[in-house]
C-alpha cells in the first residue's frame, strides 16, 4: 500500500514538474508574440477607424454616401474599429441618419452570419467575399427604398436606389480585395488598392487646413506613384 502511494506521489510530482516546464517554455515563446500581435491589431484598428471615418464622408452619384457601408462589409480583423469609424462619419455628416440605421442593420447581419458560419471560437469576419457583397447589397436596398419613399418616387431617386444596390456590393468587393491578406491570392489587388486610394482622396476633399487641401497632395502622390509603376517615370 505504501509502495503504491509512493509511486503515485512520484508520478504526480513528475507530472507537475513537466507541466511547469511546459508552461514556462510556452510563456517564454508566446509572451512577446502576443504583445506584438495585440499592438499590431490596435494599430490596424486605428488606421481602419480613421479610413472608415473618411470613406463614410466621401460622396458618390447623386450625393449618396455608400463607402462607409461598403468598407464595413469588406473589412475583416478590424471590423469593429471600421464600424465605429463609419458610424462617426455618418453621424457628423449632413442628413445621414438613414445611412447610420442601414449600417447598424448591416453590421448586425454580418455579425450574425459570421458567428453562425464560423462558430464562437472561429476566425470571425472572414466570410467569402461574395457573401459580404450580398450583405452590402442589403444595406444599399434599405437606403434605396428610404430615398425612393422620401423623395416622392421621383426618377432621380429611382436611379440613386438602383445605384446603391449595385454599387455598394462592387465597392465591398474592391475594399475586401485591397486587404493585405488578399495580396498574394487576388490578381485585382493593385486595381483595388487604387480604388481605395481614390476613395481616400475623395474623403479628404472635404477637409481644409488653413486653406490648404490635403486631397491635392494625396492626388499628386498617387499620380507620381502610378507613373512610377506603370508610366514614363518607370
Amino acid at each position: 500500500m505504501k509502495d503504491t502511494q509512493g509511486k503515485v506521489s512520484k508520478s504526480s510530482d513528475r507530472f507537475q514538474e513537466t507541466l511547469n516546464k511546459w508552461m514556462s517554455v510556452y510563456l517564454k515563446n508566446n509572451s512577446e508574440g502576443t504583445a506584438s500581435e495585440i499592438a499590431s491589431t490596435i494599430g490596424r484598428g486605428i488606421i481602419g477607424f480613421f479610413c472608415a471615418w473618411l470613406f463614410s464622408s466621401a460622396h458618390a452619384y447623386g450625393g449618396t454616401l455608400p463607402y462607409g457601408t461598403a468598407f464595413t462589409c469588406g473589412s475583416e480583423k478590424s471590423f469593429y474599429f471600421v464600424l465605429a469609424g463609419s458610424l462617426l462619419g455618418y453621424y457628423i455628416g449632413h442628413d445621414s441618419g438613414i445611412y447610420m440605421i442601414s449600417l447598424i442593420l448591416t453590421a448586425l447581419l454580418r455579425i450574425l452570419v459570421s458567428y453562425v458560419l464560423e462558430g464562437k471560437n472561429g476566425k470571425h469576419f472572414g466570410e467569402p467575399i461574395p457573401l459580404r457583397m450580398a450583405i452590402g447589397a442589403s444595406g444599399g436596398f434599405v437606403i434605396g427604398i428610404y430615398r425612393i419613399f422620401n423623395g416622392g418616387f421621383k426618377e432621380a431617386q429611382l436611379y440613386e436606389a438602383f445605384f446603391l444596390i449595385v454599387f455598394i456590393p462592387i465597392a465591398t468587393y474592391m475594399f475586401a480585395s485591397a486587404l493585405p491578406s488578399q495580396k498574394s491570392t487576388n490578381k485585382k489587388w493593385d486595381l483595388s488598392s487604387v480604388f481605395l486610394y481614390c476613395v481616400f482622396v475623395s474623403g479628404l476633399s472635404g477637409i481644409s487646413i488653413v486653406g490648404f487641401s490635403p486631397a491635392i497632395v494625396c492626388t499628386v502622390i498617387l499620380t507620381l506613384c502610378t507613373s512610377m509603376v506603370c508610366g514614363p517615370i518607370r
